[in-house]
């Protein structure tokens, strides 16, 4: 099953950029933020939705908001990287437009030698952190986003497999978002499969056939690892009491609450706050 990532929750994280520089292994896992990834030198294989691709120097990782994904390079080797992740506000349009045909698979491709050239123009040295970036050079990103999606789009599909993904009602990504965000908005609340449905038109098992085939996921098993997600963060950053987090992220006693909490990081919510407060006296 695959990884919430806490970043979802994060409101101040909507640019942010590293260097890798090792042996890089990161587990299935889904998040809100949109990726890019260039390789510099070494490989990676990236993995998701059962598949593996390999992404050399010179390739680019393009990776939608909320696709379960991970990367892997062997023991013995070092890949280096730089990783851009963003806010998807900043693509709505491409998303919008990518819900028609998500039924592709491949997420690595090799830009053209100028979007490669504008790319490595743009790399910030962050020393392998995930940083924020200041004003100026978030805005000078954003101008990068539009030629790499471009390119991106232009290479994945022929026209002839467009149409025919169009027409296929069963490779459409739209329930999926749909449902994402309905949960984003209302994980919170006593919300069942059922509820999801009436709200964005689609059939119970639509969406769970949907669910289970582009997350990996169920809608009960998304919808409590959101709430465990945004407990995490409550956790970290909040000083209000367990029981009121557990209403807070849509669970009806502390004990509930405790036994998702734990199952999710194998630590109680207590245990969890204690190692990770930020707000410790």
């Amino acid at each position: 099953m695959p990884i919430i990532q806490d970043v979802n929750f994060s409101t101040k994280n909507q640019v942010r950029a590293t260097f890798k520089n090792n042996s890089y292994k990161m587990a299935v896992h889904i998040h809100q933020l949109a990726e890019i990834v260039y390789i510099i030198d070494g490989e990676i294989e990236v993995r998701q939705k059962g598949r593996r691709e390999m992404a050399r120097p010179g390739d680019l990782v393009v990776l939608y908001p909320y696709q379960p994904h991970g990367f892997y390079t062997e023991n013995d080797k070092r890949v280096k990287l730089w990783m851009l992740l963003f806010s998807d506000s900043f693509i709505t349009d491409i998303i919008r437009q990518e819900n028609a045909y998500l039924g592709y698979e491949k997420t690595v491709f090799t830009p053209s030698p100028e979007v490669k050239a504008f790319v490595e123009s743009k790399m910030f040295d962050t020393k392998e952190n995930l940083v924020e970036l200041d004003t100026a050079q978030t805005l000078d990103l954003k101008a990068l986003l539009y030629p790499i999606f471009s390119e991106f789009l232009a290479k994945k599909q022929h026209p002839i497999q467009l149409n025919d993904a169009l027409k296929n009602k069963s490779i459409s990504s739209d329930p999926v978002t749909r449902t994402v965000n309905y949960l984003r908005v209302n994980f919170g609340r006593d919300i069942l499969i059922s509820d999801c449905a009436k709200a964005i038109g689609y059939s119970n098992s639509y969406i769970s056939h949907c669910l289970t085939k582009f997350v990996g996921m169920t809608f009960i098993e998304l919808r409590d690892a959101l709430r465990v997600s945004y407990a995490k963060n409550l956790l970290t950053h909040d000083t209000m009491s367990i029981y009121m987090i557990g209403v807070e992220c849509g669970f009806n006693c502390e004990r509930s609450f405790e036994r998702a909490f734990k199952k999710a990081t194998g630590l109680t919510p207590r245990q969890y706050r204690k190692k990770n407060s930020k707000n410790k006296a």
